[in-house]
């Protein structure tokens, strides 16, 4: 199967800017509940780290970094 590509695909920080816009534009945070426990889940690679903090399956909070 043949896919034909984009003819110019977005560079890293256009999509970088998208999802930071889709994550603050949209209420998806919520609210921690100390009650019940939480989920750290991260990402590394030589250039950034990331990761968020989830509970029940919802968006608790995130932070990511560029290494130097």
């Amino acid at each position: 199967m043949i896919v034909e590509l984009p003819k110019k695909l977005p560079s890293k920080r256009e999509v970088d800017d998208e999802i930071k816009y889709a994550i603050e534009s949209e209420p998806v945070l919520a609210l921690p509940n100390y009650t019940k426990p939480f989920e750290v889940h991260t990402d590394v690679s030589n250039v950034a780290i990331g990761g968020v903090l989830m509970q029940d399956g919802h968006l608790v909070d995130y932070e990511s970094r560029k290494l130097n």
